[in-house]
């Protein structure tokens, strides 16, 4: 439960409200041809800026980026927008994104591990290549792919704490083999502290050991 309570919490943005002071009722200066003119109102906040929306939260996330995970402000500066566009397009939080990446590679973009799996989020080609077309050693390209594949299992999962089991040992094995069940699981917790690491150095979250 306490897992599944961390994973709800999302990107969210900070609004400022402004308040329209009340006019009051009075009569002084007030003749039939004379009155004083009505207050006017602020003008309307402009629309949300998609281009400024998306600078302003790859930002924040490099900034938590290299205090989460003492990545430099060179990989993190780079990776941040895929990371925030990729999970806007495929309805991931970046945060669970970014950590699931750290728990992946480390943000080591050429590393390929020994069952073939490739890049930043360790996509393995011969079970993807169909969904997955082109270079899985292009950054971008990589994110895409890991969050399409992230999104796809939480459909199928019906939350992430099983979508990230899911991501580490497939769902056939996760639901066949009780040691796979719990690899996953072992491995979806491990997610779920780079995600908790993350959010407390945004303050998004208050540090539970404080």
């Amino acid at each position: 439960m306490k897992n599944n309570l961390l994973l709800m919490v999302t990107c969210t943005a900070l609004s400022a409200c402004t308040l329209l002071p009340q006019q009051k009722n009075s009569s002084q200066n007030h003749t039939s041809n004379n009155s004083n003119p009505p207050a006017r109102s602020p003008p309307l906040a402009q629309k949300n800026d998609p281009a400024r929306s998306l600078l302003n939260s790859a930002q924040q996330l490099a900034q938590g980026l290299q205090r989460a995970f003492n990545i430099s402000n060179r990989t993190a500066d780079r990776l941040a927008p895929i990371i925030i566009q990729q999970a806007r397009q495929y309805k991931v939080s970046p945060f669970l994104l970014a950590a699931l990446i750290m728990q992946e590679s480390s943000y080591r973009s050429n590393v390929k591990s020994s069952a073939g799996a490739i890049g930043l989020t360790q996509v393995i080609p011969k079970y993807w290549q169909s969904q997955c077309k082109g270079s899985l050693w292009q950054e971008s390209h990589n994110i895409q792919c890991g969050s399409y594949i992230l999104s796809i299992y939480n459909k199928q999962a019906g939350h992430w704490f099983k979508a990230l089991a899911y991501y580490n040992v497939g769902p056939s094995a996760y639901n066949s083999s009780q040691k796979m069940q719990q690899l996953g699981k072992k491995y979806a917790k491990s997610v779920t502290q780079h995600h908790q690491a993350l959010l407390i150095s945004l303050n998004l979250l208050k540090d539970p050991h404080l």
